[in-house]
């Protein structure tokens, strides 16, 4: 069998060469930009828009810089923001490595600061600047650590179980790294209560306590857990002799937080390991004092 080219065979093979010839540079410029991580920080859909256009852009025409890869890694952790950012080729080698510990609040930031460092990079791409993914080598341009030491002001509202009382309780804290989700916590507590009748008369109730104890987040929640300990301030009211009474305390706290940019919000439960009655002279009469307290904990990061 023989094959009869003619006129209309011919143009044919013509456009599919013109096509194929169409195709193939444009292939070879195609870019690719990854992302993972991110989600509530950065919008990823508009970041690859951004990155791919940096790159069709200005990416050199060069044999070793077709089909370049740029990957993107973010991680949310608690009040912390990891940035990573590398440029590959089709092989896997790296040219630019840059990794950035940044901040919660640096999230609006990130897509302007990526952009501009990897248009910096590529209006002045070196002749060979390859070579293997080593996750472990420093990047020059790093930015130095922050200090993971915040100082954070908060106010609770407080419901005192058995007698019902309210109270109110402001507090500043201290937190800094452990290892991972895990901070440390170390803080000051000052509290006063709404003035409660005993008999004839009434008495007020004030805490001062230090605190230590540790906090994580998980499921984009913070976990709060603390032991304090100091002094609860008795003093009474409208009796024919009004006294001041001094008594250790100890109270445990665990309370859970949800953030919203530096303010964070949440349940908080306290439990008394001491319990102290009052005594009212000359009668002898005695009452409970909670040892027990629910609360709405509102926090603010000033760092």
């Amino acid at each position: 069998m023989c094959l009869k080219s003619g006129p209309k065979t011919a143009k044919t093979l013509y456009s599919l060469v013109m096509a194929l010839a169409i195709l193939v540079p444009c292939s070879a410029q195609s870019h690719n930009v990854q992302i993972y991580g991110g989600t509530g920080c950065v919008q990823a859909q508009n970041l690859e828009s951004q990155l791919t256009k940096v790159l069709n852009e200005l990416a050199p025409n060069r044999q070793d810089t077709q089909n370049l890869t740029v990957r993107i890694a973010l991680s949310l952790s608690a009040g912390n923001l990891s940035v990573s950012l590398k440029l590959a080729d089709e092989s896997g080698q790296i040219a630019l490595a840059r990794r950035y510990r940044l901040n919660r609040q640096d999230c609006p930031d990130v897509s302007s600061l990526l952009q501009l460092v990897l248009e910096e990079f590529l209006r002045e791409f070196p002749e060979n600047p390859w070579h293997r993914d080593d996750s472990e080598i420093a990047s020059s341009a790093q930015t130095p650590p922050r200090d993971l030491t915040r100082l954070k002001l908060g106010l609770t509202v407080l419901a005192n179980l058995e007698p019902w009382n309210s109270s109110f309780e402001t507090h500043l804290h201290l937190e800094g790294a452990i290892k991972g989700d895990f901070h440390w916590l170390a803080g000051l507590h000052l509290r006063a209560a709404v003035p409660q009748n005993a008999l004839d008369g009434g008495y007020q109730r004030f805490d001062l306590l230090l605190g230590a104890g540790v906090t994580t987040y998980a499921w984009q929640t913070h976990w709060d857990l603390e032991v304090l300990g100091g002094l609860l301030i008795l003093q009474g009211d409208s009796f024919e002799e009004n006294y001041t009474a001094l008594a250790p305390n100890i109270e445990i706290h665990l309370g859970t937080r949800w953030q919203w940019a530096q303010f964070s919000m949440g349940p908080r439960l306290g439990v008394q390991i001491i319990k102290h009655d009052i005594q009212v002279l000359p009668s002898n009469a005695r009452a409970h004092i909670s040892i027990v307290n629910l609360g709405l904990s509102l926090q603010y990061d000033m760092n």
